[in-house]
């Protein structure tokens, strides 16, 4: 008889065998060498369809044994599953940015970039390649994007990328000038993410979109760039006839009404709208100027709570009320903190929340919107801090939440006297709730001195406000274990609902998965409170 595999579809085999590989790798060599052609194929199309190569040619030689170097080894029979190839930084260079700054000549002594001849020959194997992205320190050898229209005329995606560093180390980092970039214009793409370009390559990434035009096949763009600017925005419109989700970053100012005003009226397929730590120059007025709209799903605006910002980064949250609401699924306006440093393996925050980002109550003009989104699924909006009246007009101008987040002016236990608002809310699976630190006033645990001298501040060049507002350090796992038990313990604190409370807002809402609790400023220590709510949620359904 037959093995059982041998009656099933190839869509079915590349649906089951990604299971069995997850639940027991080993069988991977089983897959590939026992079981007959057709289950090899299918395991070479789940094992290699996503291939990581190291920015290091001597991590390519068969000797290194990982998959890259397969493929390497015996193209005619790999190289044809590789869809995706992702460009990485060596484990050498990684374990030494871990420790030290990043050398301004982007050289390491044990460590040997890919050189353009080799990636060539990468690139000449992976004939149905479709996805390239550069995620390594390193900038790309000269001539990537010649190598690419030559060799790989399937290509749809290509994202530049580098690691997110702490300042201290990303100064040192060179941009890429990009200067072939023009040429993905002869490819399909469809998908393109960049980061990291000196001003040189934010004007070759320019002159693509321009080139690409009317005809641009492209429909997902990302761009994170100091030099992103009106011009450069008018450019983004031109090839955005199919453009359907955009996210825009920039840390430098040259950004104004005019460039987004210009997407907003220019880019009618635009669904999904992502203005991630925008710092360009947006007036109070903005969103009252566009003369129409796309009809966007989604809108995601994101603001560092550290910093540095600059005074006028978050004015235009004063005209969000003009944005229409028909059709808009999706809101949030959310703060995210940078990313930490690692101290003897601890994560350690920045300290401070910028003064033009500090927590204020929930504007009336956003009342007013949020009362009429009828048709939002997912609202996130704790950058603002909203009163228990503001959660209920909010709750009931929403019947169709699935999840929501926002930040509590009051203690957590007074929330769940709207269990009889949350319960209208038939399809909420999903509640996240920051409570401003003042009605949190349980015992966070003492933060240890560290083993070693204490990091000094590093001066900014950034014309930005100073703060005021102070966040405690980050605990270590075994604080952190230390302070749960005191968390479960502590009894005393009225910030926390009673369990015949938490049982009932359980009953009155079934579909309910998660109820996470913190803290704000997140860093206080008691995000464990959090952690012991949902715990109680989950073991009560």
């Amino acid at each position: 008889m037959p093995p059982s595999f041998d009656i099933l579809s190839e869509d079915c085999l590349d649906t089951i065998i990604p299971r069995i590989l997850e639940l027991v790798p080993s069988a991977r060599i089983v897959f590939l060498s026992s079981l007959g052609k057709r289950i090899h194929d299918s395991t070479a199309r789940v094992l290699f369809h996503t291939l990581i190569v190291q920015d290091d040619e001597l991590a390519l030689l068969p000797s290194a044994g990982i998959n890259s170097a397969a493929v390497v080894a015996n193209p005619g029979r790999y190289a044809m599953h590789v869809k995706k190839l992702i460009v990485r930084d060596s484990d050498i260079l990684m374990r030494a940015a871990d420790t030290v700054t990043l050398p301004e000549d982007e050289s390491f002594e044990t460590c040997t970039p890919l050189s353009s001849t080799c990636l060539e020959t990468l690139l000449k194997s992976y004939s149905n390649l479709e996805a390239l992205c550069w995620e390594g320190y390193l900038r790309p050898p000269d001539g990537l994007c010649e190598i690419l229209v030559a060799c790989n005329p399937r290509l749809r995606s290509f994202s530049y990328d580098p690691p997110t560093l702490p300042m201290s180390q990303r100064k040192n980092l060179l941009k890429w000038d990009a200067p072939s970039l023009p040429l993905l214009a002869d490819l399909p793409i469809t998908t393109l993410r960049l980061s990291w370009l000196s001003q040189t390559g934010t004007r070759t990434f320019t002159s693509l979109l321009q080139d690409l035009g009317e005809h641009s096949t492209l429909e997902d763009l990302s761009v994170e760039l100091v030099w992103l600017d009106d011009p450069l925005c008018e450019a983004i419109v031109a090839s955005g006839r199919k453009l359907r989700r955009l996210r825009l970053s920039t840390s430098g100012t040259k950004l104004t009404d005019k460039g987004l005003i210009a997407i907003l009226e220019g880019c009618d397929a635009l669904e999904d709208l992502w203005l991630d730590q925008i710092q360009g120059r947006l007036s109070r007025a903005l969103w009252s100027k566009p003369s129409g709209f796309p009809m966007l799903h989604r809108l995601r605006i994101t603001i560092s709570e550290t910093g540095p910002s600059h005074s006028w980064a978050t004015d235009h949250l004063t005209s969000l009320e003009y944005l229409p609401t028909a059709g808009l699924g999706e809101m949030s306006v959310t703060r995210t903190e940078a990313p930490p440093r690692m101290y003897n393996d601890v994560p350690m925050y920045n300290l401070t929340v910028d003064d033009a980002v500090s927590l204020q109550p929930l504007p009336a003009a956003m009342q007013r919107m949020l009362r009429e989104a009828k048709s939002f699924t997912v609202l996130r909006c704790d950058f603002w801090m909203c009163s228990i009246t503001d959660i209920k007009t909010i709750l009931d101008g929403c019947p169709k939440l699935e999840s929501v987040q926002f930040c509590l002016d009051a203690p957590f236990s007074k929330l769940l006297a709207l269990t009889s608002t949350f319960a209208n809310l038939s399809n909420l699976n999903q509640l996240r709730v920051s409570v401003n630190h003042v009605h949190a006033p349980g015992k966070p645990p003492v933060p240890l001195p560290p083993h070693g001298p204490p990091s000094l501040p590093v001066p900014t060049d950034s014309p930005v406000l100073k703060s005021k507002v102070v966040l405690p350090q980050l605990l270590d796992f075994d604080q952190m274990q230390n302070q749960t038990c005191l968390a479960k313990a502590d009894l005393s604190d009225p910030s926390m609902p009673l369990l015949r409370d938490i049982k009932r807002f359980v009953r009155k809402c079934p579909k309910l998965k998660t109820v996470v609790r913190k803290a704000w400023p997140r860093l206080v220590g008691r995000e464990t409170g959090g952690e012991v709510l949902e715990d109680q949620h989950e073991r009560l359904c």
